[in-house]
């Protein structure tokens, strides 16, 4: 890997990541209300890291906006759905950030790979960041290769049309419940389409919780 490409690589990551934020924002606003804008579009960039509003907006989801609207909403199903794929996308969105926090600090650098220890470019911690250099496992190269960055600039490409995809969830159970099992499915298949790059953040069933009703 040349160090040109890896940094065309780091800034596809830095570009996909503020039009992940960007939706974030919009995913919000649309999960207080369907009436945008709204505060939550201004809310969410208030806080100074992206654990924090991710958090805002994951509460606001799960015990605001996907749940049933009744102990016996006919929309139950779908709204069951939708709280599962979007469990999986908060997992994901955890992961995503972590992956890019370390591209976003790592330095571009020649490490020792395997047991050979054949020397690999590699964006890695620094020489100096002692504890993340002895979690290696035996052999293991740090840091992430030009393959890893350019999967993570994927993956949070993915997200950020996920979602949009949410956000058109968060419209339909204010207004038009009928359509949240379409969106439903839509957001199922879209996960399955990108699987390859989802398929680690799949949250364990007992970590799973089932939506509640607003009067529940």
């Amino acid at each position: 890997m040349s160090a040109p490409i890896c940094t065309t690589a780091i800034l596809a990551v830095a570009i996909n990541w503020g039009t992940l934020e960007d939706r974030m924002s919009v995913l919000l606003s649309a999960l207080v209300s369907s009436k945008e804008p709204n505060a939550g579009i201004i809310v969410y960039f208030v806080p100074e890291n992206s654990a924090t509003r991710f958090s805002i907006v994951d509460r606001v989801a799960r015990r605001n906006t996907f749940i049933p609207a009744t102990d016996d909403d006919p929309e139950l199903p779908a709204i069951e759905t939708i709280h599962l794929e979007w469990m999986s996308f908060f997992n994901s969105l955890g992961r995503a950030r972590s992956a890019r926090n370390h591209i976003t600090h790592g330095v571009i650098r020649l490490v020792p790979s395997g047991r050979s220890g054949r020397m690999v470019t590699r964006l890695a911690p620094s020489m100096w960041d002692y504890d993340r250099w002895a979690n290696l496992k035996p052999g293991q190269a740090p840091g992430f290769s030009h393959q890893d960055v350019e999967r993570t600039a994927e993956k949070i490409d993915v997200l950020a049309k996920r979602a949009t995809l949410f956000r058109t969830a968060a419209l339909y159970c204010h207004d038009d419940r009928t359509k949240l099992q379409k969106i439903a499915d839509e957001l199922v298949a879209h996960r399955r389409r990108h699987g390859g790059l989802l398929q680690d953040d799949q949250i364990p069933q007992e970590q799973l919780e089932p939506p509640r009703s607003s009067g529940g």
